[in-house]
């Protein structure tokens, strides 16, 4: 009987702990978005009508993505490695990547790897660049004699190109990795 409690116990700890993260501290959070992206994936199971189904489960992935890229900036302390590369537009974009591709544009679900692993460096740059171009603050042309703000611009162009370009290496090295590997499955059969 002792065990059946402290069992019980445990499980009523858990629980609270979720149901803790879970509830909204405000109507404005991620926790109201992921909330409403699984009652939206809830309703898609019940509807009968093909198109409300897909019309649920877009609405669902939508508000689950827009509820991880809002946990993972707003615990960036968190997501980040070793407090200096904060990873949550690479998060984000993988999770786009795999929404596009398997749920809307590869009809071939074995292709679906390939695709999310060459396209995945160049969305999550795009993600991760949005907020710098979109700040009105941010510009890119000097005008200004002040050589401070002239070296803000050039910093920012630079960690930009950085940030593309590497992004662009990374996607052709995991395009690379799958072309080679079809390479040496297609020569080398295994027996």
């Amino acid at each position: 009987m002792k065990k059946l409690k402290d069992y019980i116990q445990k499980i009523d700890d858990f629980l609270y702990k979720w149901v803790k993260i879970l509830i909204p501290p405000q109507t404005s959070s991620w926790q109201t978005f992921f909330l409403v992206s699984i009652s939206s994936f809830f309703l898609a199971q019940f509807a009968n009508a093909p198109f409300l189904q897909i019309i649920l489960k877009t609405l669902g992935w939508l508000f689950a993505l827009i509820s991880v890229h809002w946990w993972t900036f707003q615990n960036s302390d968190k997501v980040s490695i070793a407090k200096q590369f904060f990873i949550g537009p690479w998060l984000t974009g993988l999770l786009v990547c795999l929404v596009l591709l398997k749920e809307w544009i590869v009809p071939y679900p074995d292709r679906v790897l390939i695709y999310t692993a060459a396209s995945w460096p160049l969305v999550s740059v795009a993600i991760a660049i949005w907020p710098r171009f979109s700040d009105p603050g941010v510009r890119f042309v000097g005008t200004d004699d002040d050589p401070e703000k002239y070296q803000k611009i050039i910093d920012n162009r630079r960690d930009i190109m950085l940030l593309v370009l590497g992004n662009l290496i990374l996607s052709c090295w995991l395009r690379f990795y799958f072309i080679v590997a079809k390479w040496v499955e297609l020569s080398y059969p295994s027996r």
